[in-house]
Protein backbone atom coordinates (compact mmCIF):
# COMPACT_ATOMS: atom_id res chain seq x y z
CA UNK A 1 0.00 0.00 0.00
CA UNK A 2 1.27 3.53 -0.83
CA UNK A 3 1.51 6.10 1.55
CA UNK A 4 2.48 9.56 1.52
CA UNK A 5 4.19 11.78 3.96
CA UNK A 6 2.91 15.24 3.71
CA UNK A 7 5.09 17.56 4.74
CA UNK A 8 4.83 21.36 4.39
CA UNK A 9 7.19 22.80 6.74
CA UNK A 10 11.03 21.38 8.37
CA UNK A 11 10.69 24.02 10.31
CA UNK A 12 7.21 22.43 11.83
CA UNK A 13 10.03 19.23 12.56
CA UNK A 14 12.59 21.38 14.25
CA UNK A 15 10.15 23.54 16.42
CA UNK A 16 8.66 19.82 17.75
CA UNK A 17 11.91 18.66 18.45
CA UNK A 18 12.99 21.79 20.43
CA UNK A 19 9.63 21.41 22.34
CA UNK A 20 10.13 18.31 22.95
CA UNK A 21 13.83 18.93 24.25
CA UNK A 22 12.57 21.80 27.17
CA UNK A 23 9.56 19.47 28.13
CA UNK A 24 12.59 16.44 28.57
CA UNK A 25 14.83 19.35 30.45
CA UNK A 26 11.52 20.59 32.42
CA UNK A 27 10.00 16.82 33.36
CA UNK A 28 13.25 15.61 34.03
CA UNK A 29 14.05 18.54 36.78
CA UNK A 30 10.71 17.97 38.51
CA UNK A 31 11.20 14.27 38.85
CA UNK A 32 14.68 14.79 40.35
CA UNK A 33 13.21 17.51 42.93
CA UNK A 34 9.88 15.02 43.86
CA UNK A 35 12.80 12.15 44.31
CA UNK A 36 14.67 14.58 46.42
CA UNK A 37 11.60 15.34 48.42
CA UNK A 38 10.70 11.98 49.02
CA UNK A 39 14.14 11.23 50.35
CA UNK A 40 13.79 14.26 52.92
CA UNK A 41 10.62 13.02 54.01
CA UNK A 42 12.09 9.33 54.43
CA UNK A 43 15.02 11.00 56.62
CA UNK A 44 13.18 12.93 58.34
CA UNK A 45 10.48 10.54 59.79
CA UNK A 46 12.50 6.79 59.84
CA UNK A 47 16.18 9.10 61.53
CA UNK A 48 15.42 12.43 62.92
CA UNK A 49 11.74 11.94 64.33
CA UNK A 50 12.64 7.80 65.54
CA UNK A 51 15.70 9.07 66.81
CA UNK A 52 14.25 11.93 68.71
CA UNK A 53 11.59 10.32 70.86
CA UNK A 54 13.63 6.91 71.51
CA UNK A 55 15.82 9.70 73.07
CA UNK A 56 13.30 10.94 75.02
CA UNK A 57 11.75 7.60 76.22
CA UNK A 58 15.27 6.46 77.31
CA UNK A 59 15.76 9.85 78.98
CA UNK A 60 12.23 9.82 80.36
CA UNK A 61 13.20 6.52 82.37
CA UNK A 62 15.70 7.96 83.81
CA UNK A 63 13.80 10.81 85.14
CA UNK A 64 11.20 8.43 86.52
CA UNK A 65 14.41 6.70 88.19
CA UNK A 66 15.69 9.64 90.15
CA UNK A 67 12.05 10.86 90.81
CA UNK A 68 11.53 7.51 92.87
CA UNK A 69 14.83 7.67 94.56
CA UNK A 70 14.02 11.46 95.66
CA UNK A 71 10.90 10.50 97.09
CA UNK A 72 12.05 6.81 98.74
CA UNK A 73 14.90 9.43 100.11
CA UNK A 74 12.40 12.13 101.27
CA UNK A 75 10.57 9.53 103.27
CA UNK A 76 12.90 7.63 104.94
CA UNK A 77 14.33 11.07 106.09
CA UNK A 78 12.25 12.23 109.23
CA UNK A 79 13.61 15.47 110.92
CA UNK A 80 10.24 14.79 113.37
CA UNK A 81 7.93 11.86 114.29
CA UNK A 82 5.81 12.81 111.85
CA UNK A 83 5.52 11.80 108.74
CA UNK A 84 6.41 13.32 105.72
CA UNK A 85 3.88 14.83 103.38
CA UNK A 86 6.97 14.54 99.82
CA UNK A 87 4.17 16.72 98.18
CA UNK A 88 7.03 18.40 96.27
CA UNK A 89 8.50 14.74 95.26
CA UNK A 90 5.50 13.17 94.30
CA UNK A 91 4.29 15.92 92.00
CA UNK A 92 7.83 15.45 90.21
CA UNK A 93 7.20 11.49 90.17
CA UNK A 94 3.89 11.98 88.48
CA UNK A 95 5.70 14.69 85.91
CA UNK A 96 8.08 12.53 85.06
CA UNK A 97 6.03 9.45 84.73
CA UNK A 98 3.60 12.41 81.63
CA UNK A 99 6.55 12.48 80.14
CA UNK A 100 7.50 9.38 80.19
CA UNK A 101 3.62 8.16 78.56
CA UNK A 102 3.63 11.07 76.01
CA UNK A 103 7.52 10.08 74.76
CA UNK A 104 6.69 6.27 74.72
CA UNK A 105 2.99 6.85 72.77
CA UNK A 106 5.34 9.43 70.37
CA UNK A 107 7.23 6.68 69.61
CA UNK A 108 4.03 4.31 68.56
CA UNK A 109 2.57 6.91 66.25
CA UNK A 110 6.06 7.44 64.34
CA UNK A 111 6.28 3.97 63.73
CA UNK A 112 2.50 4.25 62.54
CA UNK A 113 3.17 7.10 60.20
CA UNK A 114 6.43 5.80 58.78
CA UNK A 115 4.74 3.01 57.77
CA UNK A 116 1.98 4.80 55.94
CA UNK A 117 4.39 7.12 54.43
CA UNK A 118 6.41 4.07 52.73
CA UNK A 119 3.00 2.46 51.39
CA UNK A 120 1.96 6.15 49.71
CA UNK A 121 5.59 6.90 48.53
CA UNK A 122 4.93 2.97 46.73
CA UNK A 123 1.84 4.18 45.29
CA UNK A 124 3.04 7.44 44.34
CA UNK A 125 6.31 6.21 42.71
CA UNK A 126 4.29 3.25 40.92
CA UNK A 127 2.43 5.78 39.36
CA UNK A 128 5.07 8.34 37.56
CA UNK A 129 7.64 4.98 37.30
CA UNK A 130 5.55 5.41 33.72
CA UNK A 131 6.38 8.75 32.89
CA UNK A 132 9.92 8.62 34.33
CA UNK A 133 10.40 5.55 31.79
CA UNK A 134 9.36 8.07 29.07
CA UNK A 135 11.28 10.79 29.79
CA UNK A 136 14.37 8.44 30.09
CA UNK A 137 13.84 6.62 27.16
CA UNK A 138 11.57 7.16 25.02
CA UNK A 139 11.48 11.31 25.11
CA UNK A 140 15.40 11.02 23.72
CA UNK A 141 14.51 8.40 20.99
CA UNK A 142 11.83 10.25 19.61
CA UNK A 143 14.06 13.93 19.86
CA UNK A 144 16.96 11.99 17.89
CA UNK A 145 14.95 10.98 15.09
CA UNK A 146 13.52 14.29 14.51
CA UNK A 147 17.38 15.27 14.53
CA UNK A 148 17.54 12.51 11.43
CA UNK A 149 14.20 13.53 10.30
CA UNK A 150 15.50 17.01 9.75
CA UNK A 151 18.85 16.69 8.47
CA UNK A 152 16.93 14.28 5.94
CA UNK A 153 14.79 17.19 4.77
CA UNK A 154 17.38 19.71 4.33
CA UNK A 155 19.07 16.93 2.60
CA UNK A 156 16.31 16.30 -0.07
CA UNK A 157 15.33 19.80 -0.21
CA UNK A 158 18.68 20.67 -1.39
CA UNK A 159 18.78 18.20 -4.18
CA UNK A 160 18.72 19.06 -7.76
CA UNK A 161 16.20 16.88 -8.86
CA UNK A 162 13.65 14.23 -7.46
CA UNK A 163 15.66 11.40 -8.54
CA UNK A 164 18.59 11.95 -6.46
CA UNK A 165 16.78 11.74 -3.88
CA UNK A 166 18.25 8.77 -1.13
CA UNK A 167 16.30 5.75 0.18
CA UNK A 168 14.44 7.22 3.22
CA UNK A 169 11.71 5.63 4.89
CA UNK A 170 10.04 8.95 5.76
CA UNK A 171 6.84 6.90 6.66
CA UNK A 172 8.72 4.52 9.02
CA UNK A 173 10.37 7.64 10.44
CA UNK A 174 7.35 9.75 11.47
CA UNK A 175 5.57 6.42 12.87
CA UNK A 176 8.57 6.14 15.54
CA UNK A 177 8.70 9.02 16.56
CA UNK A 178 5.08 9.72 16.91
CA UNK A 179 5.05 6.42 19.28
CA UNK A 180 7.65 7.75 21.36
CA UNK A 181 5.43 10.97 21.76
CA UNK A 182 2.16 9.09 22.40
CA UNK A 183 3.69 6.88 24.89
CA UNK A 184 4.25 9.26 27.19
CA UNK A 185 0.38 10.51 26.88
CA UNK A 186 -1.38 7.66 26.99
CA UNK A 187 -0.30 3.91 26.77
CA UNK A 188 -3.97 2.77 25.65
CA UNK A 189 -3.60 5.10 22.73
CA UNK A 190 -0.51 3.69 21.39
CA UNK A 191 -0.55 0.29 21.65
CA UNK A 192 -3.39 0.61 19.59
CA UNK A 193 -3.56 3.72 17.40
CA UNK A 194 -7.04 4.21 15.39
CA UNK A 195 -6.64 5.50 11.43
CA UNK A 196 -8.20 8.45 11.90
CA UNK A 197 -4.89 9.26 14.64
CA UNK A 198 -2.65 8.19 12.35
CA UNK A 199 -3.46 10.45 9.74
CA UNK A 200 -3.82 13.43 12.17
CA UNK A 201 -0.31 13.06 12.93
CA UNK A 202 0.78 13.09 9.72
CA UNK A 203 -1.37 16.46 8.37
CA UNK A 204 0.26 19.12 7.85
CA UNK A 205 3.78 17.73 7.35
CA UNK A 206 4.90 18.34 3.39
CA UNK A 207 8.21 20.06 2.71
CA UNK A 208 7.93 23.48 0.44
CA UNK A 209 11.48 22.71 -1.09
CA UNK A 210 10.72 25.28 -3.59
CA UNK A 211 11.15 28.26 -1.36
CA UNK A 212 11.51 27.01 2.38
CA UNK A 213 8.36 28.28 3.46
CA UNK A 214 4.44 27.37 3.92
CA UNK A 215 2.19 29.08 2.25
CA UNK A 216 4.53 31.20 0.35
CA UNK A 217 2.53 31.01 -3.07
CA UNK A 218 3.37 29.59 -6.51
CA UNK A 219 7.07 28.85 -6.28
CA UNK A 220 7.51 28.45 -10.13
CA UNK A 221 7.98 25.16 -12.21
CA UNK A 222 11.86 24.49 -10.54
CA UNK A 223 9.63 24.42 -7.13
CA UNK A 224 7.12 22.18 -8.49
CA UNK A 225 9.35 19.93 -9.86
CA UNK A 226 10.68 19.28 -6.48
CA UNK A 227 7.55 18.61 -4.43
CA UNK A 228 7.84 15.66 -2.66
CA UNK A 229 4.36 14.25 -3.42
CA UNK A 230 5.10 10.94 -4.97
CA UNK A 231 4.98 7.94 -2.43
CA UNK A 232 7.70 7.07 0.44
CA UNK A 233 9.24 3.75 -0.71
Amino acid sequence: MTRYANLTSVDAVRLLAAALRSFEEDAGGALADLQIQINRVLQWIHYDRKEYWAERVRRGYQEVAEAKQNLERRMIYRPSNERPSCREEKAALEKAKRRLTVAQEKVQTVRHWAQTIEHEIRDFRGSINPLASWVQTDLPRACALLQQMTLALDAYVNLASPEEAPGVDWMAMIDEASACVVAGTSAEEAAAPGKEQEEASHEGLRPDVGGGETGSGDAGPQAEEGRCDGPVE
